[in-house]
């Protein structure tokens, strides 16, 4: 025999005992007034024990923390960079080592200007002693070296002409009285030379190669005496190209240098991961025109035409970003990128105008056939009504007392009605035996 609890029983609020050092356990259904441990509600943990701290966590921060260490790390190795490139216009090592080993004239190439587009180089070239018995007193200094300018009169020939291309004099050299220290004015220690280039390895940009010889020979202005050009060195790096220079003695008592002019690496790479993803956007062009023939999704179409129109800008943009990139003159990497590119966006975009036109027109068919299949479709309108259908909404007033004209005049079909006159109140009243289909 089953046992009732009263409503007044305690069964429910009595707890299990507990271990020693337990938390208390709080049952919900106590709050809700009952008395009966709810078979679907587990027992929630209590509060939390008394001395732990709750300590905020520094997730983010130190996400955020790391995050910038490693920004300012990447900013930092990459500003290395500078002191490597300085490297190129240092020509103290050079010229040190020359005053000891071998002293005599150096010709230093301290400026080179490469033009694809002329295609030509111009060189600024110093004139420059080392040694002590041909430096002159007080110039010592140049490129923080102990070299400096000649102290005899020299005149340079370029590549074997008969008149000399520069005319050097000792004296022109202005001293300041205070210290004594001569200047090394530009204008009275450089020249420049104009060469032209082979370009026949031109249309392989990036991957162009240039090389030029020029030869130099020096005299005594006075005693025209042959003098000794010991080195001819440039720029190992222009903005452009890296320049490597080889010099050699020549059997007439000169001296030639050959230069060998590239493009950097990361020029190179750069360029070409231009022309990738010049090519990864032409095709994802390509790929959304071919998704615009399978869907007819008025916004999926409406974003893939702005995709398509976009391409055509786009790759102009990238186009000029190539570093000092020759004009579309025809060059391999514009045969095998740019034109085709621009050639098949071209194609994309007038595919995109014809379906935006066709979906148009199929619109406008389909709409003016739902019409005319409705009209043709229309079933007659059914509805038994006791009064036939009279005037137009703004004379309700004239519908509550139907007359016999306009009974007649309404779109019901000729029936046979029996009325009656009545002649108490003036009007006609309908019988209820037969009744019209509207």
């Amino acid at each position: 025999m089953s046992t009732r609890h009263s409503s007044l029983s305690t069964r429910g609020l009595v707890q299990p005992p507990r271990k020693h050092g337990e938390p208390f356990l709080s049952l919900p259904h106590t709050f809700l007034g009952g008395t009966k441990p709810s078979s679907d509600v587990s027992p929630q943990p209590g509060p939390a024990v008394r001395g732990a701290r709750i300590r905020p966590s520094l997730s983010g921060v130190n996400t955020l923390a790391l995050g910038a260490f490693l920004s300012l790390l990447f900013i930092g190795s990459l500003s290395l960079a500078f002191l490597g490139a300085a490297r190129a216009f240092d020509f103290k090592g050079l010229l040190d080592k020359t005053a000891a080993s071998e002293p005599g004239i150096v010709l230093l190439g301290e400026y080179v200007d490469i033009d694809i587009d002329e295609p030509s180089i111009t060189i600024r070239w110093q004139i420059v002693a080392c040694g002590d018995s041909y430096t002159l007193a007080g110039s010592e200094g140049v490129h923080e070296s102990r070299c400096g300018v000649p102290d005899v009169p020299v005149d340079i020939y370029f590549d074997g002409g008969d008149s000399p291309i520069m005319k050097y004099d000792p004296v022109d050299i202005p001293a300041i009285s205070d210290s004594g220290v001569r200047r090394s004015i530009q204008d009275l220690v450089q020249f420049d030379t104009s060469h032209e280039l082979d370009v026949h390895r031109s249309p392989l940009y990036p991957f162009d190669t240039y090389a030029l010889s020029i030869s130099f020979s020096a005299t005594n202005h006075t005693s025209k005496a042959p003098l000794s050009i010991r080195r001819l060195k440039t720029v190992d790096m222009t903005s452009n190209f890296d320049v490597r220079s080889d010099d050699a003695d020549t059997l007439n008592g000169g001296r030639e240098i050959s230069l060998q002019i590239k493009r950097p690496t990361e020029a190179r790479a750069f360029v070409m991961l231009l022309w990738i993803i010049s090519w990864l956007l032409t095709h994802v062009s390509v790929g959304q025109v071919l998704l615009m023939l399978t869907t007819a999704e008025s916004a999926v179409m409406d974003s893939h035409s702005l995709t398509a129109f976009a391409m055509l800008f786009v790759l102009p943009q990238l186009r000029d970003a190539m570093p000092d990139a020759p004009g579309l003159d025809g060059v391999l990497i514009d045969n095998i990128g740019y034109f085709p590119q621009m050639v098949t966006c071209g194609f994309c975009v007038f595919i995109v105008l014809f379906l935006g036109v066709r979906r148009e027109l199929l619109r406008l068919e389909a709409s003016s056939q739902n019409v005319e299949e409705d009209l043709e479709d229309k079933p007659e309108s059914r509805t038994h009504c006791r009064y036939p259908s009279l005037t137009p909404p703004h004379l309700e007033a004239a519908q509550k007392t139907p007359t016999v004209r306009s009974f007649t005049q309404s779109h019901c079909r000729p029936l046979s009605v029996q009325f009656q006159l009545d002649k108490s109140d003036k009007r006609f009243v309908i019988g209820d035996d037969q009744v019209g289909n509207c």
